[in-house]
C-alpha cells in the first residue's frame, strides 16, 4: 500500500494539486477564494419572500404569504377551539357543537 505522501505525489504528477480549491460558484457566478476558503453571505432579501445570498435576492418558495405576513394576520392560538366549542354545548350556542345540537333538535 502506498504511503499518503506517495499518493499525493502521484496526484501532483498526473496534474492534480493537493488541497486546492479552483472554483466555487453560486448560480454560475464564481466566488473569490481566499486562503482555501469561500465566504457565502446570507441575509434578509430586499423583497417579501426572498433571502439575499452574496447580495443577490433568491426567492423562498413553499410558505406563500405566511413567510412575510404580519403576526397579527393570523388567528390567535386557540381561536379554532373556541369556534368548535364542546360536545356539551346546547342548541343555540354559537359554536360548531351548538349548531350540531340545533340540527339534531330540529
Amino acid at each position: 500500500m502506498d504511503t499518503l505522501e506517495g499518493k499525493v505525489d502521484a496526484i501532483v504528477t498526473t496534474g492534480g494539486e493537493p488541497n486546492v480549491l479552483e472554483t466555487v460558484k453560486v448560480n454560475n457566478t464564481a466566488l473569490p477564494i481566499t486562503d482555501k476558503a469561500v465566504n457565502i453571505t446570507a441575509a434578509s432579501g430586499t423583497s417579501n419572500g426572498s433571502i439575499a445570498i452574496n447580495g443577490t435576492d433568491v426567492a423562498v418558495t413553499g410558505l406563500g404569504s405566511a413567510a412575510y405576513a404580519n403576526a397579527n394576520a393570523f388567528d390567535a392560538s386557540g381561536a379554532a377551539n373556541i369556534v368548535l366549542g364542546s360536545s356539551s354545548d346546547a342548541a343555540g350556542t354559537a359554536s360548531v357543537y351548538g349548531a350540531l345540537a340545533s340540527a339534531q333538535a330540529a
